[in-house]
């Protein structure tokens, strides 16, 4: 209940724009539950939200490798993972 409650916060803190508050609280979740994803994707929305489209892609890469073989993910939501990765930072040929 406490980590479905800090994701709450997080998408509030956000949407509101504390960013700082949403990144120290998006560390702080990665630290309590490195198996999540969450926190990750969390990290990429706050890096885009401050126009670091670099740093934002690299998140949503580590949320990917984190995911890795697992079965239990929709592909769907990994292509869309990969694809806000690609938009913010391209791949090169």
């Amino acid at each position: 209940m406490a980590y479905e409650r800090a994701c709450e916060l997080l998408r509030a803190l956000i949407k509101e724009g504390k960013l700082d508050t949403a990144e120290a609280g998006a560390r702080a979740l990665l630290a309590d539950y490195p198996e999540q994803i969450d926190s990750l994707e969390y990290l990429a929305e706050i890096y885009e939200a401050r126009g670091e489209n670099k740093q934002a892609a690299e998140y949503y890469r580590q949320a990917i490798a984190l995911i890795g073989d697992a079965q239990d993910y929709d592909p769907e939501f990994v292509a869309f993972l990969r694809s806000q990765a690609d938009r913010l930072d391209p791949p090169t040929p």
